[in-house]
């Protein structure tokens, strides 16, 4: 087996503990060599004695169509980022890399000569990890007046279509990789995501972004979609949840759908006999979250009881209930009667 010694990027700024190499995978960013990822995970502590054991090595020999892993770059802009485990469970599960199983990757090359795998990035990386130099490739070359930029919106699109329409990709990668190609609809949605200080697949460069989950929740409600609620409540649904889960890395899709969905109906909905003050809203679901007990609740207290394809109006009636210990109508305007009878059933 080929093992590089030599220190690269990846080790000397994390280490060579699994969990940190791991993590620093996973938050790659930018333009980086395929063959510093690899070897960046052989160098990992006991990866060669413990992790490969059971994993056929097979050094690559008369590789039709060949091209060598250390030619190779993967732009991060667009790729999905990089789990080590579900990688190594593949391999394992397969007993090692088959190139025809792997087939080909699909190659860029850029004007300035470099090679990007646009498809095929982490048939890459499990072929480095079982010992092979050089995997097989189709290229594809870019017009020589393209810019960088131009390259990589042309190779964002081409993954987009080919792993989008093969369902490998989450939703939330799917929206990167459309925010790299410029597609207007995903740029007004990550200006409503800067907006609101929330961060999808590392696409904010904020230190105080919270990572949004459940990102389709937000797509399929904003910009006239579904509810067609207006973007400075989903703002001001996002600063109230900051501020009630503060100490929470992540905030969650369905609630903050749901908030912004009960400020809208506060304040536009003629069923609400007297409408709250942001304050009231605000103090109400932090005091409900935050009793002074003194033991909080999960983010997912406001989430769990939703109604099937109704799971906004559902949260919302939730806070309404318990938060807010509404009768001034809010209940009755963020749901029908006969779903609110459902999320009562489901308690």
């Amino acid at each position: 087996m080929r093992i590089k010694m030599k220190k690269n990027r990846i080790l000397v700024e994390h280490g060579t503990k699994h969990r940190d190499v791991s993590a620093a995978l996973a938050s790659l960013k930018g333009v980086v060599s395929v063959q510093e990822i690899i070897d960046a995970i052989l160098s990992i502590d006991n990866f060669q004695q413990k992790t490969l054991k059971g994993i056929k090595q097979s050094p690559s020999t008369n590789v039709p169509n060949g091209i060598a892993l250390s030619e190779l770059y993967v732009d991060m802009t667009y790729q999905r980022r990089i789990r080590l485990m579900k990688i190594i469970n593949k391999l394992k599960k397969h007993g090692g890399f088959s190139q025809d199983g792997a087939g080909t990757i699909d190659v860029a090359e850029r004007p300035d000569e470099k090679k990007f795998v646009w498809d095929g990035f982490r048939r890459c990386l499990k072929a480095g990890i079982c010992g092979r130099a050089w995997i097989s490739h189709t290229r594809y070359l870019h017009f020589p007046n393209m810019t960088n930029n131009e390259c990589q919106k042309a190779e964002a699109k081409l993954y987009k279509m080919r792993n989008a329409e093969a369902e490998k990709m989450s939703f939330d990668e799917i929206f990167k990789s459309m925010v790299v190609y410029d597609d207007l609809q995903a740029l007004e949605v990550l200006e409503l995501l800067d907006n609101c200080d929330l961060d999808v697949e590392g696409l904010s460069d904020s230190n105080t972004a919270k990572t949004l989950g459940g990102m389709r929740c937000l797509w399929d409600n904003a910009f006239k979609r579904g509810l067609n609620i207006d973007s400075d409540y989903y703002i001001q649904a996002s600063r109230m949840l900051h501020s009630v889960f503060e100490k929470d890395p992540s905030l969650s899709g369905y609630a903050l759908v749901g908030l912004a969905w009960l400020l809208h109906q506060n304040t536009e909905s003629e069923d609400v006999t007297m409408s709250y003050s942001d304050d009231e809203i605000l103090n109400g679901l932090t005091e409900y979250i935050h009793p002074s007990s003194g033991f909080s609740l999960k983010q997912n207290v406001l989430t769990s009881q939703r109604v099937n394809g109704k799971n906004a109006e559902s949260v919302a009636y939730y806070i309404a209930k318990n938060a807010l210990n509404d009768n001034n109508g809010l209940m009755h305007a963020v749901i029908d009667t006969e779903n609110a009878k459902l999320i009562e059933a489901i308690a």
